[in-house]
């Protein structure tokens, strides 16, 4: 059980230095959300898409098929993406695991070297967390977006 309390802290550190790293201290807030990929090789945001209505209806149909609980979440990975959606108004989601909430925050964290299958870390309103593994194809989501998870 204390390494499993490890992985939740060291996800804790991961998504806070992500944060400083996507929100400069004196910057204005776009008028319009935008979607954050985070390059962990590089250590920086590489790209930016506006959030809009399409976009949060396939976030919204990634949770329709949640298969579990993520069993392992490896943040040490040298090479792989995280890709913040922010969710405003918030995104009713339920499961097995997590009988109602409302995401505020959804963070898509897909593994370069395809290791281990792409996972959803979910920040909800009453401030939990939570990962989950599911089987939506996210491909045609980062082909009409240019997103290339491959060197």
């Amino acid at each position: 059980m204390p390494l499993n309390y490890a992985r939740k802290i060291g996800l804790c550190i991961f998504i806070f230095l992500i944060c400083i790293a996507v929100s400069p201290a004196n910057a204005q807030e776009p008028k319009e959300p935008l979607i954050q990929i985070y390059s962990s090789e590089k250590q920086q945001v590489i790209q930016t898409i506006p959030m809009n209505e399409e976009v949060r209806e396939q976030v919204a149909s990634w949770f329709s098929t949640i298969t579990g609980i993520s069993p392992k979440l490896k943040i040490d990975t040298p090479k792989g993406l995280a890709i913040r959606f922010p969710l405003d108004p918030p995104l009713t989601f339920s499961n097995t695991w997590v009988p109602s909430a409302h995401a505020k925050e959804v963070f898509l964290l897909l593994d370069q070297s395809q290791k281990e299958p792409p996972m959803l870390l979910v920040f909800t309103t009453d401030q939990r967390s939570h990962v989950f593994t599911f089987s939506h194809n996210i491909q045609p989501f980062l082909h009409k977006n240019r997103i290339r998870i491959h060197k």
